[in-house]
């Protein structure tokens, strides 16, 4: 008992005795915890839920704290440093971490790891593995990095890397407005587009993306580019699309400019060559919604010379009547032609 004893009396032995609790180190206990509350998941969310909160504790360490504990945890939990979270720390641009990782042939990743580094934009990273891992990676890292517009991993990974990429990074840059992106793959990638990258770069308005696509691609678009365009005031895009592309817009494009009270676009679909023939429909839809100043000017357009018994008063005054727009009644009998 006294040669127990003595050991007490030896420097730092009762702190690092009481830094123990269950057999588990001080600092690794929020990771034990963690692990025990993951229980009622199934295992393929457990394995994530895991993953995120290791590398939620680890962000919030200062360098050498997390060192330290990464130590702890490869010693006493080295099966639960999963490569699902070695996968989050690249996603999370944690240089530190993987360097860690790496130093120990057991522990391991996926090629999730460049996948989400590339798409979050951590360059440094997705070198990294490039250089010192074998796990590699899959399209999916060049489709994530022209997505989110890393035009400096996309070229890195071009130059690199054997995967390549597929019609998404084209399609998901142009919809995204990342022009110097479109004009990197254009050169440099032949997976292509399709109809969608000037169908959604129209819709969000980016026309030097629709003119690059026009004039250097073969892919074209559809109808619905012009209707995007149109439907979301994109006039800019509108006007250059219906005076050089064939495909015209889709007869729902005046019906939601009324709706929409976008009196402009309605303007701009009556005195184009896309002028739609008259729906009930559209008339309805601007009485419904109280859109005077385009009931009037549908009015100019598609029955200027109509009388008062026509179909298109008619029903003009049967909406009016039904959604109860008082102003809406005296426009009407301040334009009938009796």
């Amino acid at each position: 008992m006294a040669a127990a004893a003595q050991v007490l009396r030896l420097h730092g032995a009762v702190e690092l005795i009481a830094s123990y609790q269950e057999g588990t180190a001080q600092v690794l206990i929020p990771y034990a915890r963690g692990w025990k509350d993951l229980g009622g998941y199934r295992q393929s969310d457990a394995t994530w839920k895991w993953a995120s909160l290791v590398n939620d504790l680890l962000s919030s360490l200062e360098t050498s704290a997390r060192m330290n504990t990464l130590h702890l945890m490869a010693r006493h939990m080295h099966e639960r440093l999963t490569p699902t979270v070695m996968d989050i720390a690249a996603e999370r641009g944690a240089l530190d971490v993987l360097e860690f990782f790496s130093s120990r042939p057991e522990l391991r990743c996926t090629s999730d790891a460049m996948d989400y580094a590339a798409t979050e934009g951590h360059f440094k990273v997705v070198k990294f593995l490039h250089t010192h891992r074998t796990e590699g990676c899959t399209v999916r890292a060049m489709n994530g990095a022209a997505s989110r517009g890393h035009l400096d991993i996309v070229s890195f990974l071009n130059a690199n890397r054997s995967e390549g990429c597929t019609v998404f990074a084209m399609d998901s840059a142009a919809a995204h407005g990342h022009m110097d992106v479109v004009a990197f793959l254009h050169h440099h990638r032949r997976e292509g587009c399709t109809t969608q990258a000037m169908d959604v770069a129209a819709r969000n308005g980016h026309l030097d993306i629709v003119k690059f696509l026009h004039e250097n691609r073969t892919e074209g678009c559809t109808g619905d580019a012009l209707t995007y365009a149109l439907m979301y005031d994109r006039l800019d895009v509108a006007a250059y699309m219906q005076s050089i592309r064939p495909e015209g817009c889709s007869a729902d494009a005046l019906y939601g400019a009324a709706w929409a009270g976008s009196l402009d676009v309605v303007k701009f679909l009556c005195a184009s060559r896309l002028r739609p023939p008259y729906q009930p429909a559209v008339l309805d839809a601007a009485v419904s919604r109280g859109h005077i100043q385009i009931v009037v000017y549908l009015q100019t357009v598609y029955a200027a010379h109509a009388c008062w018994w026509s179909p298109w008063w008619l029903q003009l005054m049967h909406a009016v009547v039904r959604h109860s727009y008082v102003q809406l009644k005296r426009v009407v009998l301040a334009s009938l032609r009796w």
